[in-house]
């Protein structure tokens, strides 16, 4: 993407469907051929436009070229509800703006463009900012996150460590952090804690747990390997928020679903 006009290669329906609407793959209904045909888009831009409004864009798109029709459903169902551990919480609130580390300034003065994020039905800004050595720093943003910087240590076979530092977060932004986390965790992470403040929060997720799903995906069990995968994604996100003074409930709650109606295989021409 640039200042006047967006190129996406080889994206499927479904793909921008979930970023139009912002929900997780098991909340959306779409056709199964909307999974595998692919398509190439390239668009200009309004002058002035945001990235922020391309989601909106991308759904106009899809209505006036594919004739999108969609219907939401709210259902009772099955949902990680985040709450204060029974030892109380064991995070800082978070500092004022002027003694927030270095990174956020500098992440907060890029001015666009920014990679666009989806994970799990989460939408944030990507930024690349270098660190002191030069090398890329993977910063996340989002109003309830704020800005959020991502390294790995370790790795190979044993598994490592994912590390998230939040300097200034919601218990709303958490919710949604340990979706990204959890690669997509679902059921969704809905915050329950009651609390509204800032906070600085460090959450750190191992990897060491996904051994067994990289065996089963090599032995061919691909319905094995995903079931696997979700329940070391599960756990690993509790271990992480476990050392904050917080946890997953499972409860029951609201869940949003995106029906889709109407989709055209073949687009209008251009």
């Amino acid at each position: 993407m640039d200042a006047g006009r967006i190129d996406r290669y080889c994206v499927s329906l479904r793909e921008l469907l979930l970023e139009v609407f912002a929900v997780a793959p098991a909340r959306l209904v779409a056709p199964d051929w909307a999974e595998t045909q692919v398509f190439d888009i390239s668009a200009k831009l309004p002058e002035g436009a945001t990235q922020q409004q391309l989601p909106q864009m991308f759904q106009s798109l899809l209505e006036d070229r594919f004739g999108l029709a969609f219907h939401r459903e709210s259902k009772e169902g099955p949902i990680n509800a985040l709450v204060v551990a029974k030892g109380g919480l064991k995070v800082k609130a978070a500092a004022p703006e002027s003694a927030q580390p270095a990174w956020v300034a500098a992440a907060a003065a890029v001015s666009g463009p920014y990679g666009n994020g989806f994970i799990g039905g989460i939408r944030f800004r990507s930024i690349d900012v270098p660190n002191p050595d030069g090398e890329p720093m993977f910063i996340m943003q989002t109003p309830s996150m704020g800005f959020v910087r991502r390294s790995d240590t370790g790795g190979g076979r044993g598994g490592g460590i994912i590390h998230f530092e939040a300097p200034s977060i919601t218990f709303e932004g958490l919710a949604d952090l340990a979706v990204i986390a959890g690669d997509g965790l679902d059921p969704a992470v809905v915050d329950m804690t009651g609390l509204k403040s800032r906070y600085q929060v460090n959450l750190d997720i191992s990897t060491a747990s996904r051994a067994d799903v990289v065996a089963a995906i090599l032995e061919g069990d691909r319905d094995l390997a995903t079931l696997q995968k979700a329940k070391a994604d599960l756990k690993a996100v509790q271990d992480g928020l476990k050392k904050l003074g917080l946890e997953l409930e499972p409860r029951k709650g609201p869940v949003g679903t995106v029906v889709i109606d109407h989709l055209e295989k073949t687009p209008t021409a251009n």
